[in-house]
C-alpha cells in the first residue's frame, strides 16, 4: 500500500511536535533497536539522533530495568498495554518512563515507544524531604502537617502514638477531631492563624480534656509563595503546669509562713520591749535595792556605831553606878555616923554635963555630913539623867533602822528571787532595832 502524501505530511508533523518535546522520546523494536529518538534524548545520552538510531536502547541508557522483567517497554509490548516504571539510568540519573506498545496496520506488535521523565532533582528533594521527613519522625513530640481544610497530610509517629493509632490510619483525618483542643475550630487556633498571617503563631491549650499542650503553627508555602497548608508542632506541656501549680502552692504557702513568721516577730519584738522593760525595771528595783541597802549599811552601820556608843555608855553608866554605890555606900556610911552623932547628941543632950562646946561640934558634924549627902545625891540624879539621854538617842536610831528594814524588805520583794537575800538581812536588822528600842 503506497504512502499518500497526506500520511507522510502527518508524519513530518508528529516528529516535530516530539522534537518539541523537552524530555527525552524513543521508539525501539522488538528488538530493543532504537528506530527513532528525538533531540532532546539524543542529547541526554551526549549524542545525535542520526548516531543512535539502530543501536539498542539498554546500551544506551543502561538502567536498573533493561534486560529485566522489570522493562517497562518488555512489558507494554507484551501486554499490548502502557507500562511505568522508575529505575536509575546510568547509575546518577533517576528517570521515570513510560513505555507503550506500537502496532503495525494490522495490530501486531512491532515494538514500543518510550517517554523518559528524569526525575533525578525530584528524587534528590524527595530524598532530601524523607531525611527531614526522618529528622521529624525522630522528634519526641508530635509533629502535623495540615492543608487549608485542615485534613492531615503527615503525622510523626509519636503523634500517632500520642493518638494510639498509625500515621497511615490519620492521614486524611481533621486533625481537631483528633486533638480535640480548647482553640479548635476557633479564632485562637495557632495553625488558622498562621495560614492567616503567613507567620509562625504559638498558643497553649488543653487537649481532649485533660493534655496540657503549647503548640506552634507554621505556614505551608508552594513555590509561588500561596499558602497550602500549616506545619504544627506540638509540646506536652502538662507535667510543667503540674510543676508550676506545685510551685505556686509552695509560694502560697510560703507567703502565708512569711506572714506567720511575721506575726511572731512582731509579737516576740513587743515581747523583747516588754522584756526591756521588766529589764529596766529590774534595773531601777535593783537599783533603788542597793541603795536601800546602802541605807541599811549606813543604818547598820549606825547600829552597830550606837551599839558601841551604847556600850561605852553601859559601861560608864556601869561605872557611874560603881561610883554611886561607892557613894551610897559613903551616904549609908555618913548616915550611920550621923545616926551615932545623933546617938551622942542624944546622950550629950542627956548629959548637959559633957558640955555645950562638944554639942556645938556635934551639929556642925551633922551639917557637914548632911551637905556631903546632899552633893551625892545630886550627882547621882546628873548621872541618871545621863542615862535617860542616851536611852532617848539609841531609840531614835532604833526607829531609823527600824524604817530602814521595812524599806529594804519592800524592795527585796519588787526584787522577788534575787531580793530573797536582802529580804533576810533586812529582817535581821530590823530584829537588832528592836532590841535596841
Amino acid at each position: 500500500m503506497a504512502k499518500t502524501p497526506q500520511k507522510e505530511e502527518t508524519k513530518q508533523d508528529y516528529q516535530q511536535y516530539l522534537e518539541g518535546v523537552q524530555t527525552p522520546v524513543m521508539a525501539i523494536s522488538k528488538d530493543f533497536e532504537v528506530t527513532y529518538i528525538n533531540d532532546y534524548g539524543a542529547k541526554l545520552v551526549g549524542a545525535t539522533a542520526d548516531k543512535l538510531v539502530g543501536k539498542k536502547c539498554y546500551d544506551l541508557f543502561n538502567t536498573t530495568d533493561c534486560k529485566t522483567s522489570k522493562c517497562a517497554c518488555a512489558v507494554a509490548m507484551k501486554t499490548k498495554k502502557a507500562t511505568t516504571s522508575e529505575a536509575v539510568s546510568n547509575g546518577s540519573m533517576h528517570i521515570r518512563y513510560t513505555g507503550s506498545p506500537l502496532f503495525d496496520n494490522s495490530g501486531k506488535i512491532v515494538g514500543a515507544i518510550e517517554y523518559v521523565a528524569d526525575q533525578t532533582e525530584v528524587k534528590e528533594e524527595m530524598a532530601k524531604s524523607a531525611q527531614q521527613v526522618q529528622y521529624l519522625q525522630g522528634v519526641q513530640t508530635p509533629v502535623v502537617a495540615i492543608d487549608k481544610d485542615f485534613k492531615i497530610l503527615f503525622i510523626n509517629d509519636f503523634g500517632a502514638k500520642l493518638l494510639k493509632s498509625t500515621a497511615d490510619k490519620l492521614v486524611g483525618k481533621k486533625c481537631y477531631d483528633l486533638f480535640n483542643t480548647t482553640d479548635c475550630k476557633t479564632s485562637k487556633c495557632a495553625c488558622a492563624l498562621a495560614m492567616k498571617t503567613k507567620e509562625p503563631a504559638t498558643s497553649e491549650t488543653i487537649s481532649n480534656g485533660k493534655m496540657h499542650i503549647q503548640y506552634t503553627g507554621s505556614p505551608l508555602m508552594d513555590e509561588n509563595g500561596k499558602v497550602i497548608g500549616a506545619l504544627e508542632f506540638v509540646a506536652d506541656i502538662t507535667k510543667i503546669k503540674e510543676m508550676m501549680g506545685t510551685i505556686e502552692n509552695v509560694v502560697k504557702s510560703s507567703t502565708d509562713v512569711s506572714e506567720v513568721v511575721e506575726g511572731l516577730s512582731d509579737q516576740i519584738l513587743k515581747a523583747a520591749h516588754s522584756i526591756g522593760a521588766m529589764g529596766t525595771q529590774s534595773a531601777q528595783a535593783a537599783d533603788r535595792l542597793s541603795t536601800s541597802m546602802e541605807q541599811v549599811q549606813a543604818a547598820s552601820q549606825n547600829v552597830s556605831d550606837g551599839a558601841q556608843s551604847l556600850s561605852k555608855l553601859a559601861q560608864e553608866t556601869a561605872n557611874n553606878v560603881q561610883g554611886l554605890l561607892q557613894k551610897m555606900n559613903h551616904v549609908n556610911k555618913g548616915t550611920s555616923e550621923v545616926n551615932k552623932i545623933v546617938e551622942d547628941s542624944n546622950k550629950l543632950a542627956q548629959s548637959v554635963s559633957e558640955g555645950g562646946k562638944q554639942a556645938l561640934n556635934s551639929l556642925n558634924q551633922i551639917k557637914s555630913a548632911s551637905t556631903n549627902v546632899e552633893t551625892t545625891i545630886g550627882e547621882v540624879n546628873a548621872s541618871v539623867k545621863n542615862v535617860a539621854g542616851l536611852a532617848d538617842d539609841i531609840s531614835q536610831i532604833a526607829g531609823q533602822v527600824n524604817m530602814l528594814a521595812l524599806n529594804a524588805a519592800i524592795e527585796a520583794a519588787r526584787a522577788g528571787e534575787a531580793g530573797r537575800g536582802f529580804a533576810v538581812v533586812a529582817d535581821a536588822v530590823k530584829q537588832l532595832a528592836g532590841q535596841a528600842g
